[in-house]
């Protein structure tokens, strides 16, 4: 009995296994990257232009991997792309003496457009990652140049806590002074979502913003050693899923928030005023987002594997002009291949987290001749060896399920049938010399 158990355990083991490396060995050695095209807005030509990357090349240099068009398929050579986008090339544009002075009407320098740059991304794996729910809180009005860790963290449970690093001890007076200050500003413990920056290379702090329980949003930060705690006026209808503090010289918004509605809204300096971005059907938690400005506007790019969004705003956030690309599917027959070949895959490796992932996708109907013949060859095996059938059902089973995983784990294992068990209990055993017609040792 234990042998039986352990052939299967062994068996299942093979087949998991292969499942996730056959698969990753076909897309490493067949599969071919597809030309991945990006849209930037023209503001002289009132378009959007489209480079794309062809990876799939066997040319060695960049330019030659690389075309430009307009949106609407007109070929542009580099020189005239690029000066076609000022913001994206203007250190290049400013050494040819090519950087324009104005662009409708608003005056444009090196100087300018350093000074409005600003990007942010938003991946899924920020919203999919497990929150470690303890923070620095650093002095937002500190008498040096640098910021500087203290010597507490914090954490928000019925109250806030601050933690003594030296000794991992609660300091419980910071403690209750912090906790009374954020409950006179009508904050209702715990809190359900905090979101700052924690780390000194910045060039100044705003502290965290911290949803509380009734979904009200607050702004809280340590200003002379003391507590500086605001309700924002934000209440969220939804859930917030994640949430950003970013401390940007700009100073145009804090951050970001992004809710359970799929909204993604910035979270301005005036008054915390909420400026909805026109996104669509955004979904963060399969989709990725960069937000770029310059200072004529704002654009917003949206891509998963299969496509990418480009939307761009003015700076009151308007909607200019959007533009979609779909990505060439140049692996279509590799993988109508790989879904006829195998039944299913196991995938440990997913965009939406940094962790590793186990994730089984079935070929469906798909698979289903080729696991049929396995199962046929099989059969013929069994039979031209007159082992009979009745003793190797489970085999047969295993390879219409499994396919070619389930062949090569017999071939590792050997077969589950009675007569093969028995054969392996025998070779594992003394012959006593009682059934010497019986032991194939002894015969020999």
């Amino acid at each position: 009995m234990i042998l039986k158990i352990s052939k299967y355990a062994t068996a299942a083991l093979v087949v998991l296994m292969t499942a996730a490396a056959v698969p990753e060995i076909i897309d490493t050695v067949f599969r071919q990257n597809s030309p991945w095209p990006y849209a930037s807005y023209s503001h002289t030509a009132k378009k959007f232009l489209v480079r794309v990357m062809d990876d799939s090349s066997n040319t060695k240099t960049t330019d030659d991997r690389m075309s430009y068009t307009t949106e609407d398929g007109k070929k542009l050579g580099k020189i005239q792309y690029m000066k076609m986008l000022p913001f994206e090339n203007s250190d290049d544009l400013a050494k040819w003496n090519r950087l324009p002075q104005e662009i409708d009407g608003s005056p444009i320098s090196l100087e300018i457009i350093k000074a409005n740059r600003q990007s942010f991304k938003i991946k899924p794996y920020y919203i999919n990652a497990p929150q470690i729910d303890i923070y620095p809180m650093f002095e937002s009005e500190s008498r040096y140049a640098r910021l500087e860790y203290g010597p507490h963290m914090f954490r928000i449970t019925d109250s806030i806590q601050f933690i003594e690093l030296k000794t991992n001890t609660v300091d419980s007076e910071k403690s209750v002074v912090f906790t009374e200050a954020m409950k006179k500003a009508g904050f209702t413990f715990p809190a359900t979502r905090i979101a700052g920056n924690p780390t000194t290379r910045k060039a100044f702090d705003e502290g965290y913003f911290v949803v509380d329980s009734v979904d009200r949003l607050f702004h809280v930060k340590q200003v002379k050693s003391q507590p500086w705690v605001r309700d924002t006026g934000v209440v969220f209808g939804n859930k917030v899923i994640t949430m950003s503090m970013m401390e940007d010289l700009r100073r145009e918004f804090y951050g970001y928030v992004v809710t359970e509605d799929l909204n993604v809204s910035l979270i301005s300096y005036d008054n915390y005023r909420l400026i909805q971005l026109p996104v669509g059907n955004y979904n963060p938690r399969e989709s990725n987002l960069l937000f770029t400005a310059d200072p004529l506007g704002r654009t917003i790019r949206i891509w998963d594997d299969e496509r990418i969004r480009t939307i761009y705003v003015d700076r009151d956030y308007r909607l200019v002009k959007e533009h979609e690309n779909v990505r060439e599917r140049v692996n279509e027959r590799l993988e109508r291949l790989v879904s006829f070949l195998l039944p299913f895959r196991i995938d440990t490796e997913d965009s939406s987290t940094q962790y590793v992932a186990i994730n089984f996708k079935h070929s469906g109907a798909a698979s289903l001749p080729v696991c049929a013949a396995a199962a046929f060859l099989y059969v013929f095996y069994i039979l031209k060896r007159r082992m009979g059938l009745r003793g190797y059902i489970a085999d047969i089973l295993l390879i219409l399920m499994t396919g070619v995983y389930g062949l090569f784990a017999l071939i590792v294992t050997g077969p589950f049938g009675r007569k093969a068990l028995k054969a392996s209990k025998t070779a594992g055993s003394t012959c006593s010399g009682e059934n010497i017609e019986d032991c194939g040792r002894c015969r020999a």
